[in-house]
């Protein structure tokens, strides 16, 4: 029922900002960000799920950056950046650099359009915008 389509709902959302024809930076993120903010207004359940999404494809647009662990090797720290993994397991290499910051980018672009929509309750509003500003500025 209501968690499935919330679920489905969220991934397609993400999965679409992660596609390589979608551009950030050529205005597609408005759009989609106002979808995502209105469809979280409208129907508050959509907020974790979605924000639990985003957060598997790119820890980087939600306000808690990951930080390495002592005993991390390569592959641990670049999982934990969100790098997507090739294959159709999803087992293979990671993603070429490029790739993940073009997706990156376009996660990132499309939470901060989100976050200020005027109807956004998606990762705090304003003041979630507030706060992952000042995480980037600290950074």
């Amino acid at each position: 029922g209501a968690p499935y389509l919330t679920d489905l709902l969220a991934s397609d959302l993400v999965v679409r900002i992660s596609a390589e024809t979608f551009r950030g930076s050529a205005g597609g993120s408005f759009k989609l960000a106002h979808l995502a903010a209105s469809a979280c207004a409208a129907y508050p359940p959509l907020v974790p799920v979605l924000a639990g999404h985003v957060y598997g494809q790119c820890p980087s647009a939600v306000p808690a950056l990951p930080t390495a662990q002592e005993n991390d090797n390569d592959e641990e720290w670049m999982a934990s950046l969100g790098m997507a993994r090739t294959g159709k397991d999803r087992d293979g290499d990671f993603e070429s650099f490029e790739r993940f910051l073009d997706r990156t980018e376009a996660i990132v672009g499309c939470v901060a359009c989100a976050m200020c929509t005027r109807r956004s309750n998606l990762f705090g509003g304003r003041d979630g915008a507030a706060l992952w500003l000042t995480r980037f500025l600290k950074a």
